[in-house]
């Protein structure tokens, strides 16, 4: 019996049962009814009572399974090799499903495994030929149209910059950055990058709006300033209107928003979307940090978290 008919069943079998209370107590209400027939109705009632316990178990014993595989799904992460959904005592057909959510999990690992590999060789190969174009233009600075140099300078200094964080998330998901904690003043390190994107928001007629406490929290302040640089210039891009910064110290948690209005959509505004990559790359290497995103309409906000320290 699937679990579309066992619900059905229950639901007749408590519609029924409460048809048969109200008989019951309908016939309860005319003596002239005999004991025999009131029993019958009882008995009836208590009989029915039994059936929709045991359909509810059963149910419950049926689902519980998929329950458990769902929630085990819910938090699935496709870079943890040793994440596996993990039942026992299951009925075969259960069984053969877990092994090939398993199979399939471990091909979504190897085929990310190889993706970030070869993005990895890329970036490495693309760094050289890029710092070579560089110097090279440099030299011929003299014979190049200064505007001309300018664009190539700019255009070459995006690019580096990308294959530098293609390098960074490689690095983070192979384990082999290495951090350096301490207790850091988040309101004084988000005062400090502010500063510099105000002048780029202000250009645009915008401003960075900040409301802080005085918080602290071990992170790795250089990679940190990173992630603040990396969330602020994607609201500075791709947001309208005036940015704001939240930074509030919780009970067991310090919490840090910046959100802002989204713009309109541009067919130009296509972009590797990197910045987030390397953001929840270095909260995940933190271990002690968590980052959410709400991604609306009309709204867009990145909030971290992270671990009160004393």
């Amino acid at each position: 019996m699937n679990s579309a008919a066992l619900r059905l069943f229950i639901w007749f079998s408590a519609t029924f049962m409460v048809v048969t209370l109200l008989l019951f107590v309908t016939l309860n209400a005319f003596h002239s009814i005999s004991i025999s027939v009131r029993t019958e109705s009882f008995f009836a009632i208590v009989m029915l009572a039994a059936f929709l316990i045991v359909s509810v178990v059963l149910s419950r014993t049926i689902n519980h399974p998929v329950d458990s595989i769902n929630k085990q799904l819910t938090n699935f992460d496709p870079q943890d090799v040793n994440k596996k959904v993990w039942l026992e005592n299951t009925t075969q057909p259960i069984t053969r499903l877990v092994e090939n959510i398993n199979e399939l999990s471990s091909l979504v690992h190897i085929e990310m495994m190889r993706a970030n590999e070869f993005s990895r060789q890329v970036a490495h190969e693309i760094r050289t030929p890029l710092s070579i174009l560089r110097l090279k233009i440099e030299q011929a600075a003299e014979r190049i149209d200064p505007e001309l140099a300018d664009e190539l300078q700019a255009e070459l200094s995006r690019l580096t910059q990308d294959v530098e964080q293609m390098l960074l998330i490689a690095r983070s998901e192979r384990g082999q950055l290495v951090l350096h904690k301490s207790n850091c003043s988040l309101d004084v390190l988000m005062a400090d990058v502010v500063s510099d994107f105000r002048l780029i928001a202000q250009e645009d007629g915008r401003d960075i709006q900040v409301t802080s406490t005085s918080c602290k929290a071990n992170v790795d302040e250089t990679y940190m300033r990173l992630i603040l640089q990396n969330l602020l210039t994607n609201a500075v891009r791709h947001g309208r209107g005036n940015v704001r910064v939240r930074i509030r110290c919780g009970t067991s948690e310090v919490i840090l928003l910046i959100y802002n209005e989204r713009k309109a959509f541009s067919p130009d505004d296509h972009h590797l979307g990197l910045g987030n990559r390397v953001v929840n790359a270095l909260v995940d290497a933190h271990k002690n940090m968590g980052i959410y995103y709400h991604d609306g309409k009309t709204w867009y906000a990145a909030l971290i978290t992270f671990e009160q320290t004393s």
